[in-house]
C-alpha cells in the first residue's frame, strides 16, 4: 500500500516427501522465518503560489519596479521606513503528514524585471 511502513514476518516451509529409501524420512520439514522492514521516509512538503504582485507605490510606466513572488516582510527605504508586509503569495503550506519529523523553510526573492534578482531572503 502507498505510504506504508513497518515490519512484516514471513515463514518459509521446505518439505521433502521423497520417501524413506536410503535412510530418508518420508516427510521432512524445515520451517524458517525472515523479516522485511520498510523504513519510513519523509514525504515532501507542499505549497501553492499565488500571483506575483507589485509593491505599492513602486509602479512605473512599464509595469512593476519590484515584484515579490513569496510571502515576505520588506522594509522600503523610499519613502516609508516602517516594514511593509505582503501576504497571500504562498498558500496552503503543508509540512507533510502528521508523522513527519521535518521543518520547512521558505525563501523569498525580490526581482527587478529589468535587472533580475535584487536579493534573496
Amino acid at each position: 500500500a502507498e505510504y506504508q511502513n513497518g515490519n512484516a514476518t514471513f515463514d518459509v516451509v521446505l518439505r521433502d516427501d521423497g520417501g524413506a529409501d536410503n535412510g530418508g524420512s518420508d516427510t521432512f520439514t524445515i520451517v524458517n522465518a525472515f523479516e522485511i522492514r520498510v523504513a519510513p521516509v519523509n514525504e515532501a512538503p507542499s505549497f501553492r503560489l499565488g500571483a506575483s504582485q507589485c509593491l505599492p507605490g513602486r509602479e512605473f510606466i512599464n509595469g512593476c519596479a519590484l515584484q515579490v513572488t513569496t510571502v515576505m516582510l520588506w522594509r522600503n527605504s523610499h519613502p516609508r521606513t516602517s516594514p511593509y508586509e505582503l501576504s497571500g503569495f504562498v498558500q496552503d503550506i503543508v509540512a507533510g503528514p502528521f508523522n513527519e519529523d521535518q521543518s520547512v523553510d521558505l525563501n523569498t526573492t525580490i526581482t527587478d524585471p529589468a535587472q533580475g534578482a535584487l536579493f534573496d531572503e
